[in-house]
């Protein structure tokens, strides 16, 4: 429970800093290669839950469907948002 007031104390003064994602190389099926995914906190997926219901409001109507297209960056398809919130 600290942990959770220690947290909401630094989102509410700016101060909170993520931590890097963890990488470990996992096996692709099927393949002799690997992928490298990203394991996040539990502070950072705490924090991206937390305001996910706060940020999809505003997001949504910029992210249709004929918005995507394939072989897109994630932070292409999230910059209509990022001008918004500016």
């Amino acid at each position: 429970m600290a942990n959770l007031r220690e947290l909401s104390a630094r989102l509410a003064r700016m101060g909170h800093r993520p931590q890097p994602e963890r990488r470990t190389c996992v096996d692709k099926t099927g393949s002799t290669t690997t992928r490298p995914p990203g394991i996040s906190t539990v502070e950072a997926k705490t924090v991206e839950e937390a305001g996910r219901p706060v940020l999809e409001p505003f997001g949504e109507p910029f992210f249709r469907d004929d918005n995507y297209r394939p072989r897109r960056d994630v932070r292409q398809c999230a910059d209509p948002l990022g001008r918004t919130v500016q």
